[in-house]
């Protein structure tokens, strides 16, 4: 499939136009990625550190 908008788009549309046009693609494009929730990161949350390191903190 091609682009959504074809080659040269905006080229014919006056700036305010083009502000109007960006305006509403950003604001759909926000509106489809508010959606997405990513997981909580489980994982190891300490920076790695050398066994010289770990004892030297305690």
């Amino acid at each position: 499939m091609g682009s959504e908008y074809g080659r040269g788009y905006g080229s014919d549309l006056a700036p305010e136009q083009l502000l109007e046009e960006g305006a509403k693609i950003l604001a759909r494009d926000q509106a489809r990625l508010s959606g997405l929730s990513y997981p909580v990161y489980k994982g190891q949350t300490v920076a790695p550190m050398s066994s010289l390191t770990q004892e030297q903190e305690l």
